[in-house]
Protein backbone atom coordinates (compact mmCIF):
# COMPACT_ATOMS: atom_id res chain seq x y z
CA UNK A 1 0.00 0.00 0.00
CA UNK A 2 3.05 2.14 0.86
CA UNK A 3 4.60 2.04 -2.97
CA UNK A 4 1.20 2.73 -4.82
CA UNK A 5 0.07 5.74 -2.39
CA UNK A 6 3.73 7.44 -2.74
CA UNK A 7 3.95 6.31 -6.32
CA UNK A 8 0.81 7.59 -7.16
CA UNK A 9 1.73 10.90 -5.13
CA UNK A 10 4.37 11.80 -6.90
CA UNK A 11 2.62 11.60 -10.22
CA UNK A 12 -0.33 13.88 -9.29
CA UNK A 13 2.33 16.45 -7.54
CA UNK A 14 4.09 16.14 -11.29
CA UNK A 15 0.70 16.21 -13.05
CA UNK A 16 -0.44 19.10 -11.06
CA UNK A 17 2.81 21.13 -11.72
CA UNK A 18 2.94 20.01 -15.46
CA UNK A 19 -0.68 21.87 -15.48
CA UNK A 20 0.68 24.67 -13.75
CA UNK A 21 3.82 25.08 -16.17
CA UNK A 22 1.15 24.82 -19.51
CA UNK A 23 -0.79 27.54 -17.76
CA UNK A 24 2.16 29.74 -17.91
CA UNK A 25 3.18 29.27 -21.75
CA UNK A 26 3.40 25.81 -22.88
CA UNK A 27 6.74 24.70 -23.39
CA UNK A 28 8.28 24.65 -27.03
CA UNK A 29 9.23 20.95 -26.55
CA UNK A 30 6.34 19.63 -24.65
CA UNK A 31 7.96 15.92 -24.52
CA UNK A 32 11.51 16.81 -23.28
CA UNK A 33 9.92 18.98 -20.44
CA UNK A 34 7.90 16.69 -19.43
CA UNK A 35 10.94 14.32 -18.98
CA UNK A 36 12.46 16.60 -16.95
CA UNK A 37 9.54 17.39 -15.07
CA UNK A 38 9.00 13.60 -14.00
CA UNK A 39 13.17 12.87 -13.99
CA UNK A 40 13.46 15.72 -11.35
CA UNK A 41 10.92 14.39 -9.19
CA UNK A 42 12.22 10.97 -9.95
CA UNK A 43 15.56 12.03 -8.27
CA UNK A 44 13.80 14.45 -5.33
CA UNK A 45 11.73 11.19 -4.31
CA UNK A 46 13.74 10.44 -1.44
CA UNK A 47 13.69 13.79 0.40
CA UNK A 48 10.13 14.73 -0.35
CA UNK A 49 8.61 11.50 0.79
CA UNK A 50 10.46 12.23 4.36
CA UNK A 51 9.44 15.46 4.45
CA UNK A 52 5.81 15.00 4.02
CA UNK A 53 6.01 11.99 6.09
CA UNK A 54 7.55 14.15 9.11
CA UNK A 55 5.12 16.81 8.77
CA UNK A 56 2.23 15.02 8.42
CA UNK A 57 1.31 13.05 11.22
CA UNK A 58 -1.65 10.76 9.57
CA UNK A 59 0.89 9.61 7.20
CA UNK A 60 3.17 8.22 9.45
CA UNK A 61 2.17 4.83 9.07
CA UNK A 62 3.32 5.17 5.59
CA UNK A 63 6.83 6.20 5.86
CA UNK A 64 9.17 4.28 4.06
CA UNK A 65 11.46 1.87 6.22
CA UNK A 66 14.30 0.98 3.77
CA UNK A 67 16.05 1.83 0.68
CA UNK A 68 14.33 -1.37 -1.07
CA UNK A 69 10.94 0.44 -0.68
CA UNK A 70 12.11 3.41 -2.16
CA UNK A 71 13.56 1.51 -4.79
CA UNK A 72 9.84 0.37 -5.31
CA UNK A 73 8.19 3.43 -5.31
CA UNK A 74 10.57 4.92 -7.80
CA UNK A 75 10.35 1.87 -10.20
CA UNK A 76 6.31 2.32 -9.87
CA UNK A 77 6.57 6.17 -10.43
CA UNK A 78 9.00 5.53 -13.16
CA UNK A 79 6.50 3.54 -15.23
CA UNK A 80 3.70 5.86 -14.57
CA UNK A 81 5.53 8.67 -15.65
CA UNK A 82 6.65 6.63 -19.27
CA UNK A 83 2.72 5.56 -19.50
CA UNK A 84 1.71 9.31 -18.91
CA UNK A 85 4.81 10.75 -21.28
CA UNK A 86 3.32 8.32 -24.20
CA UNK A 87 -0.54 9.04 -23.56
CA UNK A 88 0.08 12.77 -23.89
CA UNK A 89 2.00 12.32 -26.82
CA UNK A 90 -0.99 10.50 -28.62
CA UNK A 91 -2.72 13.41 -27.09
CA UNK A 92 -0.91 16.37 -28.09
CA UNK A 93 -1.85 15.91 -32.27
CA UNK A 94 -5.10 14.78 -32.61
CA UNK A 95 -5.15 11.19 -33.89
CA UNK A 96 -6.49 10.97 -37.71
CA UNK A 97 -9.03 8.27 -36.78
CA UNK A 98 -10.20 11.06 -33.83
CA UNK A 99 -10.41 13.88 -36.41
CA UNK A 100 -12.03 11.98 -38.58
CA UNK A 101 -14.95 10.37 -36.54
CA UNK A 102 -15.78 13.84 -35.09
CA UNK A 103 -16.20 15.18 -38.73
CA UNK A 104 -18.60 12.87 -39.30
CA UNK A 105 -20.37 13.14 -35.82
CA UNK A 106 -20.07 17.25 -36.62
CA UNK A 107 -22.60 16.46 -39.55
CA UNK A 108 -25.12 14.60 -37.55
CA UNK A 109 -27.77 12.43 -38.68
CA UNK A 110 -27.74 13.46 -41.98
CA UNK A 111 -24.65 12.23 -42.99
CA UNK A 112 -21.01 13.58 -44.58
CA UNK A 113 -20.99 13.11 -48.18
CA UNK A 114 -18.21 11.47 -49.06
CA UNK A 115 -16.85 14.29 -51.00
CA UNK A 116 -16.80 16.61 -48.32
CA UNK A 117 -15.18 14.39 -46.33
CA UNK A 118 -11.88 13.55 -48.60
CA UNK A 119 -11.76 17.59 -49.08
CA UNK A 120 -12.08 18.33 -45.37
CA UNK A 121 -9.32 15.22 -44.67
CA UNK A 122 -5.99 16.70 -46.34
CA UNK A 123 -2.51 16.69 -45.35
CA UNK A 124 -2.41 19.87 -43.74
CA UNK A 125 -4.77 18.31 -41.06
CA UNK A 126 -3.28 14.77 -40.74
CA UNK A 127 -0.07 14.70 -42.14
CA UNK A 128 2.15 17.86 -41.26
CA UNK A 129 1.29 18.28 -37.79
CA UNK A 130 2.86 15.24 -36.97
CA UNK A 131 6.18 16.08 -39.92
CA UNK A 132 6.66 19.07 -37.61
CA UNK A 133 6.47 18.00 -34.08
CA UNK A 134 9.49 15.23 -35.38
CA UNK A 135 11.83 18.37 -36.88
CA UNK A 136 10.92 20.38 -33.48
CA UNK A 137 11.29 17.26 -31.36
CA UNK A 138 14.64 16.72 -33.19
CA UNK A 139 13.43 13.13 -34.37
CA UNK A 140 13.91 14.36 -38.05
CA UNK A 141 15.75 17.23 -39.51
CA UNK A 142 14.37 19.12 -42.40
CA UNK A 143 17.77 20.34 -45.00
CA UNK A 144 18.01 20.61 -48.61
CA UNK A 145 14.26 20.42 -48.93
CA UNK A 146 13.86 16.52 -47.22
CA UNK A 147 13.00 15.48 -44.51
CA UNK A 148 15.96 13.13 -43.01
CA UNK A 149 15.67 10.89 -39.93
CA UNK A 150 18.42 11.68 -36.89
CA UNK A 151 19.85 9.98 -34.13
CA UNK A 152 17.41 10.98 -31.63
CA UNK A 153 14.76 9.69 -34.60
CA UNK A 154 16.86 6.29 -35.07
CA UNK A 155 16.54 5.55 -31.32
CA UNK A 156 13.71 6.41 -30.95
CA UNK A 157 12.02 4.06 -33.73
CA UNK A 158 14.06 1.31 -32.91
CA UNK A 159 12.27 0.64 -29.82
CA UNK A 160 9.16 -0.45 -32.36
CA UNK A 161 11.25 -2.21 -34.93
CA UNK A 162 12.31 -4.36 -32.03
CA UNK A 163 8.71 -4.54 -30.96
CA UNK A 164 7.32 -4.96 -34.33
CA UNK A 165 10.45 -7.95 -34.97
CA UNK A 166 9.54 -9.52 -31.74
CA UNK A 167 5.66 -10.27 -32.69
CA UNK A 168 7.03 -11.07 -36.57
CA UNK A 169 4.59 -8.07 -37.41
CA UNK A 170 6.35 -7.18 -41.08
CA UNK A 171 7.40 -3.31 -41.65
CA UNK A 172 3.89 -2.02 -42.59
CA UNK A 173 2.09 0.04 -40.51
Amino acid sequence: MKIFLWGNALLILSFLIHLVIWKIRVPQRQTKTLFTLFGMLLFLEIPLIDIVSDHFPALAEYRLDNLMEYAHVSLYYLCLSLMYIVFYGALEVDSPSLVMVLRVAKEGVQGLPISEFYESMNDDLLVKPRVENLVRDKQAIFENGKYKISEKGRSFISIFIFYRKLLNAGKGG
